[in-house]
């Protein structure tokens, strides 16, 4: 029988200090619910213990504070964008291959995971606390399994030899995307807004920010009534913060309809980086 990657590599990983947990084979999703406590701490022997005894899993590792590394994410490229970041970045040892692009690993020094994003396009994205990415030898959805691109690997290298990225780099990169941005169209309250056009945008937004979190939840209850909590409570599951539905419910009856417009989802989104594609009709 062959060996899951989990069995192959979580031993090597979590030696070396990384939060190494089990992913479904072949979806990019982890195996177990509650992994976003890992990305605090270790997961418990005990537990990685049992996940050995299972022939199916990949591997992943949980980002940020408990694995004490980031992972900067090369999607689709634009023009030669992506050498252009490399080039503000300092070349990391350790790199693995995906199905697009490819991802590179740093030091955690508190960054905050971020997606830049041009006409719509995620062109690289920082994933951090509360993130997890799949590691070698995992199999893609599409078929192909991860692998490295350098010799070196997160199994033979310690979070503490990873070059970090300074403030000041982050800075550069952040104003390099700036300047490619063309600002989203905001909708003012009279105008008719289709709901993809909203999915879209809130997909830009960060529901890790408590006041941008019940902001967002007044201008989506004010737009689609009560119709409009599934949206609210998908859009928060993604925060490290959610506490499931039943909590998300209970702070979304406390909002007022009309406290708050949807053209302020379309303000925070611009400011992530949406830009819109869909016409808003008046």
């Amino acid at each position: 029988m062959q060996l899951s990657a989990y069995v192959l590599s979580a031993q090597k990983l979590r030696k070396n200090g990384y939060s190494a947990i089990p992913i479904r084979h072949g979806e990019k999703r982890p195996a177990i619910k509650g992994w976003q406590q890992y990305c605090n701490d270790m997961p418990p022997l005990e537990r990685h213990t049992k996940w050995l005894r299972s022939w199916n899993f990949d591997i992943g590792i949980c980002l940020g504070k408990a694995s004490g590394i980031i992972a900067v994410d090369y999607d689709y490229d634009q023009n030669g964008l992506h050498e252009k970041i490399q080039s503000i970045f300092p070349i990391s040892p350790v790199a693995k291959r995906g199905a697009k692009g490819f991802t590179a690993f740093y030091q955690y020094t508190g960054e905050k995971s971020v997606p830049f994003h041009i006409d719509g396009q995620v062109i690289v994205e920082i994933l951090s606390h509360g993130r997890n990415t799949t590691l070698p030898p995992s199999l893609h959805p599409k078929g192909m399994a991860y692998s490295w691109l350098t010799s070196r690997t997160l199994e033979n290298v310690l979070a503490d030899d990873l070059p970090s990225i300074t403030e000041k780099q982050m800075r550069t990169v952040q104003a390099f995307f700036k300047c490619h941005h063309v600002p989203a169209a905001i909708p003012s309250p009279s105008m008719e807004i289709k709901g993809d056009a909203i999915f879209e945008a809130l997909s830009y937004i960060p529901s890790d920010n408590y006041y941008t979190w019940i902001t967002c939840g007044m201008a989506l209850r004010s737009h689609f009534g009560n119709a409009g909590f599934p949206i609210f409570d998908k859009w928060s599951s993604k925060s490290t913060k959610y506490q499931g539905s039943i909590k998300a419910l209970k702070k979304w009856e406390s909002f007022k309809n009309g406290a708050v417009t949807i053209a302020t989802i379309f303000h925070y989104a611009s400011q992530c980086g949406y830009r819109s594609h869909i016409a808003l009709n008046k």
